[in-house]
């Protein structure tokens, strides 16, 4: 199924769906949202097309249907039957049940299946290991476009994301999930501590301090190797900068969605290609670090970016 060849029929199927609100935006951009981290993660096409519609019919959480379930077989000719399917899949099962039953398959043979019950329904699905992954990558992508504090700051759950990959068997080795195998809640919560610690210190050693220990305990989020790095080039350490926003927006590119939304992905990306940039022809960074605080903090800045 070419998703680039039936475009225009896709996004007349999901036309109702920019009208609905969802997560800060509208849901066609949290569908298309997911659907481009699926894309960037390398995942197979039938999983980046369910996540495309992945919570169109309603979900035990998203409760609002924008197509209705009657219309299956139309949403099957446009994105596959296997891509349909997981998405149907997606928003009829409870999603804490997925990754027990994914554990209670008999792994590696992928042909084993589970059955699970549909929310609001007495039908059952039947469910293989191979598409048990599928839904958790889907859930993975879902979690990282949406989850945010009320003010766009980041929130709680990346060690989420960990746990569920570490099941997932096809995830190729350098996804940012596997690459911090381990990661505690417990770190995490320290790490976003010392994340918006940092940013209420207009001292820059004593910021910088804080953000090292937010590198520290949760390696894998560029947002704090390119305030570090913004740190570094106001204070003309040129080489440390140029690394830590190379570093930054390598894991930007890895995961494909911010963590901290109060900036889009494009806008934190832009950012560390300016401090590269800046870094690598030796020019200071002359408050940098400062204009980059307000930004963050300061949501009319925000909006008038």
């Amino acid at each position: 199924m070419d998703y680039n060849a039936n475009r225009k029929k896709q996004l007349a199927a999901l036309k109702n769906t920019r009208a609905t609100s969802h997560s800060g935006g509208n849901f066609l951009q949290h569908l298309f949202g997911v659907f481009d981290i699926l894309r960037a993660w390398g995942a197979p096409e039938e999983v980046y097309l369910a996540g495309l519609y992945h919570s169109i019919y309603g979900t035990e959480f998203f409760q609002k249907s924008t197509v209705d379930k009657q219309q299956r077989q139309s949403i099957q000719a446009l994105i596959g039957v296997p891509a349909e399917r997981l998405a149907y899949a997606f928003c009829s099962v409870r999603r804490n049940e997925i990754l027990p039953a994914l554990l209670n398959c008999s792994l590696p043979e992928q042909h084993s299946r589970a059955t699970l019950n549909e929310i609001n329904s007495h039908n059952t699905l039947q469910l293989t290991a191979l598409e048990l992954e599928q839904l958790l990558l889907i859930e993975m992508a879902n979690l990282l476009d949406q989850l945010s504090d009320k003010d766009r700051s980041p929130a709680i759950f990346i060690w989420r994301l960990v746990e569920m990959a570490e099941s997932i068997s096809f995830l190729p080795p350098q996804h940012p999930a596997l690459l911090s195998q381990g990661l505690r809640k417990t770190d995490e919560i320290k790490a976003l501590e010392a994340y918006k610690q940092a940013l209420t210190i207009s001292q820059p050693d004593n910021a910088k301090t804080h953000l090292k220990k937010a590198i520290g305990l949760n390696p894998i989020i560029g947002e704090s190797y390119i305030l570090l790095a913004a740190i570094e080039l106001d204070s003309e350490r040129f080489d440390s900068a140029l690394y830590l926003a190379s570093e930054g927006l390598q894991h930007l590119r890895t995961w494909a969605s911010p963590w901290d939304k109060r900036l889009l992905l494009s806008d934190w990306m832009s950012l560390a290609e300016r401090l590269i940039e800046l870094a690598c022809i030796g020019v200071r960074g002359e408050g940098f670090w400062q204009r980059l605080q307000k930004m963050l903090t300061n949501s009319h800045m925000r909006r008038c970016s």
